[in-house]
């Protein structure tokens, strides 16, 4: 079965080859990953890209990097074999061998029910770039959502030090009192950079008591036709208070 990646779905798998390196695309349109420390996992759904079977790719960034050497004027023809992928652009040809699927961290089949939210807000792509600015400025390493006299705020901050620079943006109201974090390095696994290509436009963040955190993209108009579904949970770091 001949198919090829779109820059929309080459954008979704540059963000998973951040959560972990290697990758099993199964049969269907559905592609998951989970980070080797289990503290990251995400899932899309493509529409017009089906796997026809199991497919360990140990090194996801040199699949990647084959496909953009044959994509010159278009992308390459990718059909997946018995037990490689060949990549094909007029008369050049490569071909690229699978792992053991032993060797991938593979994410699991279903995800237990997390309940209702502590808080849902929605995180602009403009929010998500100021957010990244911000702790690549000035080399902050967490981000909290805090629930405080009614008001929802997210803060780039360092939690060890009381006198760091920090952003704060106001996202809405807040029902209950809370502050969950986490890393900025787990958040920055979304994205931010594929320019027209970028699939979501905002993500829906829903944060729960089990201190985990759900961000579900908001599809492009642009990527609809593509990408079905786009969604990541993230682990909130053990001193999240609610």
């Amino acid at each position: 079965m001949i198919m090829k990646f779109t820059e929309y779905e080459m954008e979704v798998l540059r963000s998973f080859n951040q959560i972990n390196p290697s990758i099993i695309f199964n049969p269907g349109h559905k592609v998951a990953t989970i980070s080797n420390n289990k503290n990251i996992l995400a899932s899309a759904n493509f529409k017009q890209v089906s796997f026809p079977k199991q497919a360990p790719i140990y090194d996801l960034s040199n699949l990647i990097s084959s496909i953009n050497i044959l994509a010159t004027d278009d992308k390459p023809d990718i059909n997946f074999g018995d037990n490689l992928v060949t990549l094909e652009q007029k008369r050049s040809k490569i071909k690229y061998y699978y792992a053991e699927p032993r060797m991938v961290t593979t994410p699991p089949e279903t995800i237990q029910d997390l309940g209702a939210p502590v808080v849902s807000t929605v995180l602009q792509h403009s929010q998500l770039l100021q957010i990244e600015r911000a702790a690549s400025t000035y080399q902050l390493p967490d981000i909290c959502f805090t629930g405080e006299d009614g008001v929802l705020t997210a803060v780039v901050t360092d939690k060890r030090n009381s006198s760091s620079n920090s952003l704060e943006i106001e996202l809405g109201k807040a029902e209950n009192d809370f502050c969950f974090c986490m890393k900025i390095e787990n958040l920055s696994v979304i994205n931010l950079r594929g320019g027209q290509y970028t699939p979501c436009s905002a993500y829906d963040l829903d944060i729960y008591a089990a201190k985990v955190a759900r961000f579900t993209g908001v599809i492009t108009k642009g990527a609809e036709d593509y990408v079905s579904s786009l969604e990541y949970l993230i682990a909130l770091e053990p001193d999240s208070e609610y």
